[in-house]
């Protein structure tokens, strides 16, 4: 019985010491972009904190009945152990909902970075409007997974775009650009095809802090800050 203990206990210390580094990497690099866009460190820490604390919270915002149930496969399980069989379930109105995390935070910052910077409205509605188009292009509807869009895509667009347009700073064309492009071309113009998704709950944002709305953004920065 010791023997599985002294060898299970290193690795579970490997493996929170892994997941430490990475969140302290990643608080490094947030850091360094809401610095970038001109927030305080204090501000910084707020928006990092209350978007890791908002990852867990979906706000529904309506409920949609669905022309016609849908029956989707589902692995049963017991006392969290998965068998083989399969269990039917009849899914008959989705509810959509907004993470507050991983969308809600990310656009008040957006709001706040816009009306703080009134003269590069043109380039924000520019930039919003070619990301929104490209994330509509790429996004795809996966039955029972939700919408995906391949990650790197949009805040390349959104970084070059600032590159490109005048103005600055162009890190802040990029954060808002990423942002409000993927919320609106990937998520909002896709919620007419909820009833295609063969799922209970569409959640905005959903996957939390570092879903494709925040992490968008984040890369954005980055990407427009290296050009």
């Amino acid at each position: 019985m010791k023997g599985p203990r002294l060898i299970a206990l290193p690795l579970v210390l490997t493996f929170f010491l892994f997941l430490l580094i990475i969140l302290v990497i990643l608080s490094l690099v947030i850091g360094s972009v809401f610095r970038a866009l001109g927030f305080s460190p204090l501000a910084t820490i707020a928006i990092f904190f209350f978007s890791l604390l908002g990852s867990t919270v979906n706000i529904p915002i309506y409920t949609k009945k669905l022309k016609r149930p849908i029956s989707m496969n589902r692995p049963r399980s017991m006392l969290g152990l998965l068998y083989t069989g399969m269990s039917d379930k009849t899914i008959t109105k989705t509810t959509v909902a907004v993470n507050l995390g991983g969308a809600v935070i990310p656009m008040l910052v957006s709001f706040y970075l816009i009306f703080t910077n009134l003269e590069l409205w043109t380039q924000f509605l520019i930039g919003i409007l070619v990301v929104s188009a490209v994330s509509y292009r790429f996004s795809k509807i996966l039955p029972g997974v939700g919408i995906t869009l391949p990650l790197f895509i949009p805040p390349i667009i959104a970084a070059v775009i600032a590159v490109l347009l005048p103005g600055e700073p162009n890190t802040i064309i990029a954060f808002v650009s990423g942002v409000s492009g993927v919320l609106v071309g990937a998520d909002i113009l896709n919620l007419v095809k909820a009833e295609k998704l063969g799922s209970r709950t569409l959640s905005i944002g959903g996957a939390g802090t570092f879903d494709g709305i925040f992490l968008t953004g984040i890369v954005s920065v980055l990407l427009a800050a290296l050009g």
